[in-house]
């Protein structure tokens, strides 16, 4: 069934507003062809993860690769964490036309950059309490916070790109990122000089060189014409960011704390196992993070319940069979990648790709609670999830060590699935059934477009 394209109107308290402007208009593209250029962008982090892991790996050692995870983990959960929703409330904004993108764009990387100096100095406070007393690690926690304003004003940039359906842009972003981060890695491991600071320096440094793919998209936003202020766009901004980001930050926490937590509980040899398993784990999240991205976008300018469901479905269907193949191969790819003293990492991954599939319901219908205005409820199922991720890290990780991690993993997505589907059929009538089985005119539509892409 499709619905009317309409928003959410006054939803979570957002009031409706007539449009800023006529949203940019994209070039002619199917959501399906969005999809697959943003899991392509999405690809590049876990597959230059895998060629780098091994080099880092070998040049820091076990003990050293765990110190270099507890070095990067608090900024880049800080980075993720410290948004307030922002980029989110950019992309829903422009692309709904409620408000001037210029209007948008200024108010979300001003507020972006202070929040980021904010937080560089609440990890400068906090290094000697997670570092675990080592002198080397705090202090390169606490210089790895002043990436934080510019990784921030990069992400802010970033969802307005999305709002104005400058996939390529986005993508491009992720491709400069990460190929940086692959050479400079090479290039210092071959010299010899690939050291705990040198390999902060790169991984905290590249997401803000790979900002510069924005340059001429922020000259042609200043050539467009002035439109009168927004009134309280940053009220607005924030109203819709922080419902946004109450869950989002209980994503992350769910994403990341256990790697903040498993130094002091368990110590740097386990947390360089478990890295490891994430390094590898990590790849089947690109599929649902790329639907997450363009369907939020997508219907929030034209709502589609047909679209939805497929979307969640097909989905679905990518993550498992992305993660059954890379599971049957966890023994063998875990040693080429990393070695044999990193063997004990393989059953830490296998239950990672289980984690992943059952997080891809979650992942795809928050977003579509998102786009329809309804953050808080989004954000209601992310944050149970949290509770029960943290409260089982504790109870699991200091018995099971990264197997209790990956344990843990599993159950926190699942809940928060579960919720996820509760409230897309209560509140927008969606079918269970056709949000979770694949149907045969969702075969014939993936090849129809694998045909067309081979015929251009």
């Amino acid at each position: 069934m499709t619905g009317t394209a309409q928003h959410g109107g006054e939803r979570d308290g957002e009031p409706a507003e007539a449009p800023a402007q006529a949203p940019e208009a994209p070039r002619p593209r199917s959501f399906m062809r969005d999809v697959a250029g943003t899991v392509a962008g999405n690809l590049a982090s876990p597959l230059i993860g895998i060629i780098t892991a091994p080099v880092l790996a070998q040049a820091l050692g076990v003990t050293g690769r765990g110190e270099f995870a507890a070095i990067t983990a608090p900024t880049l959960l800080l980075t993720l964490a410290a948004t307030v929703g922002l980029p989110e409330a950019a992309t829903y904004f422009v692309a709904s036309a409620r408000m001037h993108t210029r209007v948008a764009l200024r108010q979300v990387v001003m507020m972006s950059i202070g929040i980021g100096v904010l937080m560089a100095g609440l990890l400068f406070l906090l290094a000697p309490v997670i570092s675990s007393g080592e002198p080397e690690v705090t202090q390169l926690i606490a210089y790895g916070g002043l990436s934080l304003p510019g990784a921030l004003a990069v992400g802010a940039i970033r969802g307005v790109a999305a709002g104005r359906n400058r996939w390529g842009l986005v993508n491009g972003e992720k491709y400069l990122n990460n190929g940086a981060r692959l050479v400079l890695v090479v290039v210092f491991a071959l010299s010899g000089v690939l050291t705990l600071p040198v390999a902060t320096a790169v991984y905290l440094g590249c997401p803000i060189l790979g900002g510069l793919v924005y340059v001429r998209f922020l000259r042609r936003l200043r050539a467009e014409p002035s439109t009168a202020p927004t009134p309280n766009a940053s009220g607005l901004l924030l109203r819709y960011g922080t419902k946004t980001w109450a869950g989002g930050l209980s994503g992350i926490i769910v994403a990341r704390i256990d790697q903040v937590l498993m130094a002091p509980l368990v110590g740097a040899r386990e947390l360089g196992l478990y890295a490891a398993a994430v390094a590898i784990g990590e790849i089947p999240f690109v599929v649902s993070s790329a639907t997450r991205e363009v369907i939020t976008a997508a219907d929030a300018k034209d709502r589609d319940d047909r679209r939805a469901e497929q979307a969640a479905r097909l989905t679905l269907l990518a993550t498992a069979c992305v993660s059954a193949g890379l599971a049957l191969v966890a023994p063998y790819l875990v040693r080429l990648a990393f070695g044999e003293e990193f063997a004990e990492a393989t059953p830490m991954l296998q239950l990672l790709l289980l984690a992943a599939v059952l997080n891809t319901p979650g992942s795809t219908l928050g977003a579509i609670l998102l786009a329809r205005n309804r953050p808080g409820l989004r954000s209601a199922a992310l944050a149970i999830a949290c509770v029960i991720n943290v409260a089982l890290i504790f109870v699991l990780v200091p018995v099971f060590g990264g197997v209790g991690a990956a344990v843990v993993s599993c159950v926190t997505y699942a809940v928060m699935s579960v919720l996820c589907l509760l409230f897309a059929r209560h509140l927008f009538g969606l079918s269970v059934l056709r949000m979770v089985v694949p149907r045969p005119s969702d075969v014939r539509d993936v090849v129809s477009f694998v045909r067309a892409r081979r015929a251009r």
